[in-house]
């Protein structure tokens, strides 16, 4: 009994001088654990407070400003989409303006949409370029109207490149049969008749209900006869 009662005040004493070490390390460490503390507080209150004081406005704003040139945009009214008017300001200064911001960066895919129409196609391909390429449909648009550009600038194998990236981020039975028919188109330019095949067979496959698999039959029996 003795022997058990001697174990028992021996392991109190070493939990006190656990407890004592604890408290001396706590001691000799407490400025720096309570500056580290008030850190995190300071950046995650100032984070909640850009997020609601100064981010978010600046979306609201964003959303207001973007309204009138993207109803100019949409009815292909661009010198006054891109530019604004007396009324209101263009595409290019809500970008400007609201880089960051979803509404800010969606105008710069519009004008990059804007420069191509109106034939501008590197001043499309450098706002294109920006474009947030995660987004599952604006991004693989962006990365596709990059490719017709490249195509009226006469870079067809450069073209081919992004309309196949296009296909592949964009992995729906809209995007990617749509870009996939136009690598195959540029496949077929360059007189690449298998490749060719290749996207359209996959078409034909992989996307039976598109609207590129309607006719796409005849581009496979021409590539077919062709690719031997």
């Amino acid at each position: 009994a003795k022997t058990k009662r001697k174990a028992s005040e021996e392991e109190i004493v070493d939990i006190g001088q656990a407890d004592s070490k604890s408290e001396e390390w706590f001691n000799d460490n407490k400025r720096p654990l309570t500056i580290g503390l008030v850190a995190v507080v300071v950046l995650v209150g100032g984070w909640f407070a850009y997020q609601h004081f100064v981010y978010q406005p600046k979306v609201d704003e964003s959303v207001q400003a973007s309204w009138q040139p993207t109803f100019a945009w949409e009815n292909d009214s661009l010198t006054p989409a891109l530019d604004g008017t007396i009324n209101y300001a263009g595409l290019i200064s809500v970008y400007d303006e609201y880089s960051g911001t979803p509404e800010g960066d969606l105008a710069n895919y519009k004008v990059g949409i804007a420069f191509m129409n109106q034939g501008k196609f590197d001043q499309a391909i450098d706002h294109l370029s920006l474009v947030d390429y995660d987004d599952n449909m604006v991004g693989p648009l962006a990365v596709g109207c990059i490719g017709d550009c490249l195509m009226e600038l006469g870079q067809t194998g450069d073209a081919i490149g992004y309309y196949e990236e296009a296909a592949e981020k964009g992995d729906n039975d809209l995007i990617t049969p749509y870009f996939l028919k136009k690598a195959g188109l540029g496949h077929q330019m360059l007189n690449r008749y298998a490749d060719a095949l290749t996207h359209y067979e996959r078409i034909r496959d992989e996307y039976p209900y598109s609207v590129e698999a309607r006719d796409i039959a005849k581009y496979i029996a021409y590539c077919e006869e062709f690719a031997k």
